[in-house]
């Protein structure tokens, strides 16, 4: 059954969208190493690669391996992880350059061009992204870039 927390979602406002729901990351900048909060995130059971280090600024992506759902059930689960951070793991991410929502969408190539695709992000959901200091990005792919941004998600 699902959780009644999905009612907080950002919703589908036309439903003859094409659009595809790639996944949401988790993307995080800091100009110190934040092993700390990589330690916690992989406590949390977010899947991540190891924290690069590229002109003085340490960054990573982490994921909630939610895919092909619905974008909301992956900031949630996220959400719910950020919020029970300890107090020197929250600092740290307080401290962080950049905390953002990464959503990831395409649209097949008979659809590009003729139809819209429109998330609402309801209120109780970006209060939640906003408590925690976080911002969201949604990232559209290009009929002919979806190919490569879908590999090994399906």
């Amino acid at each position: 059954m699902p959780s009644q927390r999905l009612d907080i979602i950002l919703t589908t406002t036309d439903e003859r969208l094409k659009a595809i729901y790639l996944n949401t990351d988790l993307e995080v900048r800091a100009r110190f190493d934040f092993a700390l909060l990589h330690r916690a995130f992989d406590r949390l059971g977010f899947a991540f690669s190891e924290p690069m280090l590229l002109h003085g600024v340490w960054g990573n992506r982490y994921n909630a391996e939610i895919r092909h759902g619905h974008p909301a059930e992956a900031s949630e689960r996220m959400l719910d992880g950020i919020e029970s951070l300890d107090s020197a793991e929250r600092a740290m991410w307080d401290s962080c350059l950049a905390r953002r929502f990464n959503i990831g969408v395409g649209f097949d190539d008979e659809e590009f061009g003729w139809t819209h695709a429109a998330w609402q992000v309801q209120p109780a959901l970006l209060g939640r992204i906003a408590a925690v200091n976080a911002s969201v990005v949604i990232t559209v792919y290009r009929p002919d870039l979806l190919a490569a941004a879908t590999d090994g998600l399906t």
